[in-house]
């Protein structure tokens, strides 16, 4: 029996009233459909949401004394109630109430089926209740139910329609009488509710936008506000926001870096194939990132999902199409049940990596890379009202609704349109760091290879001021003095100091009569074994050493028949000079070779002096560096 009408208007200034204290939806239900249990004096009030499949679950509930058991945290599929059904739960607000008893079902619509008839709106017309439902209500154990539709308004979306949010459902185990005013009362109970519902909507989103921003900030900061980049930081801070289990920052290869830089975190796949690719480098991806993109699908599991309306554009990387910058990321939630990528599967089966996300990365009309975000598998556990198979098409009526587990492992976490938002959001920071990283590293190498051109330009001008200096030296004591030994020796002391080097000697040649002689580098290796013996006549001896370091001196050494071959000294008289790099991967006669080891003799170089047409020896650097 309905509570007198002072209660009636009491129960809607309680509801009224909580629903202004409180901003928690939870709350709301809860004390909702205890009122109205109490009101109404059924078994159970439940609130029931649907999800974007059509199916639903129990996320409210009270019951009195157990008489019916528990629905609440249980899912029931879209099968339960058909699309039919809820299509006319939104359009006309349709209200039922079931009498299994009597087998009637009442309807009323709280809007008008038939424009032309207003008088139809709100009145409760009977018929015979379909033996389907009635046997659905029986195998509850209900006897007497009552359902209202919960329609949402979202105020904030572009194109903002009603939505069937959900349905208030009561039951009772006997037969039970509804009249028109109880449908009233708990309908106007369900008007507020709709109004807490936008109000929690609206309270989740400025929670959910605040959490966001918090999170493009702590990476914005990574990325902007400090001295450097911190790209690794940032990454690991953005793998963290969007729930991952490891993530990927590839940065292409341009112009001045031909080399395409990685920076991972957490789980990763290994290298594709022998080949030891990046992912992103491999033709597969990039098909599958242009082909995602040409066909404006956000998930690629889900060709019915929202369209990104973005085309593609030829990117730097060779036959290679990207996405533009406000593109949505190509989403996958299990890579196994992705045919495009089955090739990678090889790269992914030692980890528990099922899901992906990619975003490319473009600053203007320049593409960066890709950002990628990976999320393992786990456990799914779905608590159902009832045992079915969800691959096939219900047919009968349940006849049990005794909680059922369905636990699935190989899944991994559902992206969201939030994901997806959060995703693009940092990516446009990931993008202006890459471009100023890019810039930076730009501005390091120029800078560099200043430095070492400024740096190479200074050691020649030294050089060269330095054998300026030397050479004028040499002018000077040439002209100060007739003592040939002593010009001789300043000469070997300068040519040392300017190159360097261990030790610099003359050598003259007995005789000097065969003109002007040399030797050139490269051309040593040449020699054949029996050009290796020389005649005396082309013997001489050291006649001025310079030395730097405890060296054994060649002033002692005399006349050689080892130190020059014949086939060289015809190479000094075409005026060649000779170079020695390394004594013991040169090519030369065993002969010469002992004699050089034999004097600590690593390196040569061999400068023919020559007297107008006739030659009268040679100038060389000996040591153990360097000859």
């Amino acid at each position: 029996m309905l509570q007198p009408e002072l209660n009636q208007e009491d129960l809607l200034r309680r509801i009224t009233n909580r629903i202004r204290q409180s901003l928690e939806l939870q709350e709301i239900l809860n004390a909702t459909v205890a009122e109205i249990r109490s009101l109404l004096g059924t078994d159970r009030v439940m609130v029931y949401q649907f999800n974007e499949s059509g199916g639903g679950k129990v996320i409210a509930e009270s019951i009195h004394d157990h008489r019916l058991p528990s629905l609440k945290g249980l899912n029931f599929p879209a099968d339960d109630i058909p699309e039919k059904a809820r299509q006319l739960y939104l359009k006309v607000r349709l209200r039922s109430i079931v009498d299994v008893a009597a087998g009637m079902i009442g309807l009323s619509p709280l809007e008008g089926i038939d424009p032309d008839h207003p008088s139809t709106v709100e009145e409760i017309s009977y018929r015979p209740v379909d033996s389907c439902h009635a046997t659905y209500l029986k195998a509850m154990g209900v006897q007497s139910s009552m359902v209202l539709p919960i329609v949402h308004y979202d105020v904030q979306a572009q194109h903002s329609q009603e939505q069937l949010w959900g349905l208030l459902v009561s039951h009772h185990a006997q037969p039970l009488t509804i009249s028109q005013r109880e449908l009233q009362i708990v309908q106007s109970v369900v008007d507020q509710v709709s109004i807490a519902i936008a109000q929690s909507n609206l309270l989740s989103q400025a929670r959910g936008q605040h959490q966001m921003e918090a999170t493009i900030n702590r990476v914005s900061m990574l990325l902007h506000s400090l001295p450097t980049i911190q790209l690794q930081a940032a990454l690991e801070e953005t793998v963290t926001a969007l729930q991952g289990s490891g993530g990927r920052l590839y940065i292409a290869p341009d112009q001045t870096n031909h080399t395409a830089e990685l920076l991972i975190c957490g789980i990763q796949p290994r290298l594709v194939e022998e080949e030891n690719k990046n992912l992103e480098e491999h033709p597969v991806f990039e098909n599958w990132v242009a082909s995602g993109m040409q066909d404006g699908t956000l998930n690629l599991e889900n060709r019915d999902c929202e369209e990104c309306p973005m085309s593609t554009i030829q990117c730097a990387m060779p036959n290679t199409f990207v996405p533009k910058a406000s593109c949505q990321p190509l989403m996958v939630r299990d890579l196994d049940k992705t045919p495009a990528l089955k090739v990678f599967i090889p790269a992914f089966s030692d980890t528990t990596i099922r899901g992906w996300l990619v975003l490319p990365l473009y600053y203007r009309s320049s593409f960066l890379g890709y950002l990628s975000i990976f999320r393992c598998q786990t456990p799914q556990e779905t608590l159902w009202a009832g045992h079915f198979n969800p691959n096939e098409q219900q047919q009968v009526p349940r006849q049990s609704f005794e909680m059922w587990r369905e636990l699935k492992v190989d899944e991994a976490q559902a992206w969201t349109k939030n994901d997806s938002e959060l995703a693009i959001a940092l990516g446009h920071h990931f993008a202006m760091a890459i471009e100023q990283y890019k810039l930076y590293s730009q501005v390091q190498s120029l800078n560099s290879n200043l430095e070492r051109q400024v740096a190479e330009r200074t050691a020649k001008l030294q050089q060269s001021l330095e054998q300026g200096k030397g050479l004028q030296r040499v002018t000077n004591q040439i002209r100060s003095t007739l003592d040939l030994k002593t010009t001789l020796q300043t000469i070997v002391r300068e040519v040392r100091n300017l190159l360097d080097t261990d030790r610099v000697i003359i050598y003259q040649f007995a005789d000097s009569t065969k003109g002007e002689w040399g030797v050139g580098s490269g051309e040593w290796e040449k020699i054949t074994k029996e050009e290796c013996f020389i005649p005396a006549e082309s013997c001489g001896q050291v006649i001025v050493e310079s030395l730097q370091g405890e060296w054994l001196s060649l002033l002692e050494l005399g006349d050689s028949y080892e130190y020059f071959s014949k086939g060289q000294i015809r190479l000094y008289k075409r005026g060649k000079i000779g170079v020695i790099n390394d004594v013991s991967r040169t090519r030369l006669s065993t002969f010469q070779r002992a004699f050089l080891q034999n004097w600590q003799i690593q390196a040569a170089l061999v400068v023919p002096i020559g007297v107008g047409e006739k030659g009268r020896g040679r100038e060389g650097e000996r040591g153990r560096g360097r000859e």
